[in-house]
């Protein structure tokens, strides 16, 4: 972490999606620039950085800003690129900080101010920035994560939907989202439907679509179940097209997962070998893993990656 004793002049920037507050003060808490807005546009980038080479040289400057959502990349890149030392603090860090300045309200001045302070200090730690490769590994995976956190969300208005209308569906297949099930599903939505299917071509459905493992038995069974259902009917047209539209959503998601990982396996060529021997690594896991804690030698010991989040 850079120490403060080394720069002359510091300065907060309070992070917003169209508008960010930056103040600048000296190493007695002066303000050299009292907190001002500027629109997170080129514009506005311009009359920071016009404030702080009026400050002094960037070699002299300390700027801090808080990691606000993803709001923060493009000017930290700004500010790092003219040369100024750019720290990025957790939001959860200053906010504990500033209860203990007995901070009565929170208005994007004061913040601007405080993070200001916080370097002036020293009572900061600084969170890690991901280089360029870390970058990718973190966008890719954290992308990956939500698809797949995405894909749950779709399936749980899936049965949302089913139990009501099929509530004896859940004992036919050992996983409902499976080739078998989605297609007959895709088919016949509801025990009605199922019923208007000709059991020969629902035969077939079965069968093809299980390689075979299930044969006129098991769709024996699944029809009798369909004839004593005791599901809802009431808006069956509208239990019927959701769950066949939520179904083509799951199945859109599928190529674009198998697109990340295949993307994912080409960056996990690119990192060290030695990260591969940890247990249970997989590209996924090590790649996910890098994003999230490079440079590791800012880890002065293993112990210290345990449970580390990026803020």
């Amino acid at each position: 972490m850079e120490t403060s004793k080394q720069y002359l002049r510091f300065c907060g920037i309070d992070i917003a999606k169209q508008t960010h507050v930056a103040c600048i003060i000296d190493q007695n808490g002066q303000y050299l620039l009292r907190p001002k807005s500027f629109r997170n546009d080129l514009a506005g980038y311009q009359q920071i950085l016009d404030c702080l080479k009026q400050s002094g040289s960037a070699k002299s400057i300390l700027v801090g800003m808080e990691a606000t959502g993803h709001y923060w990349y493009s000017l930290h890149e700004f500010l790092t690129k003219q040369g100024y030392t750019v720290v990025v603090l957790n939001p959860i860090q200053t906010a504990q900080q500033a209860k203990q300045a007995i901070r009565k309200c929170k208005t994007d001045k004061y913040d601007a101010f405080h993070i200001a302070n916080l370097l002036r200090t020293g009572q900061y730690k600084a969170a890690l920035v991901p280089g360029e490769l870390a970058m990718t590994c973190r966008q890719l995976t954290r992308l990956r994560y939500k698809l797949v956190g995405q894909t749950s969300v779709i399936k749980q208005l899936v049965n949302s939907r089913l139990h009501p209308a099929w509530p004896e569906y859940e004992g036919f297949f050992s996983n409902k989202f499976g080739t078998t099930s989605m297609k007959l599903l895709k088919a016949a939505s509801t025990p009605r439907e199922l019923l208007e299917l000709n059991f020969d071509d629902l035969g077939d459905l079965i069968r093809k679509a299980s390689n075979g493992r299930f044969g006129p038995a098991h769709t024996q069974k699944i029809l009798e179940t369909a004839k004593n259902s005791i599901g809802m009917q009431r808006g069956h047209y509208g239990i019927s097209t959701g769950i066949k539209v939520l179904l083509e959503q799951i199945e859109a998601l599928e190529p674009v997962r198998k697109k990340l990982d295949t993307e994912i396996e080409k960056v996990a060529a690119q990192l060290p070998e030695y990260l591969f021997t940890l247990p249970g690594a997989t590209d996924l896991t090590i790649v996910s893993l890098y994003g999230e804690v490079d440079p590791i030698e800012a880890f002065a010991k293993p112990v210290k990656t345990g449970g580390f989040r990026w803020p």
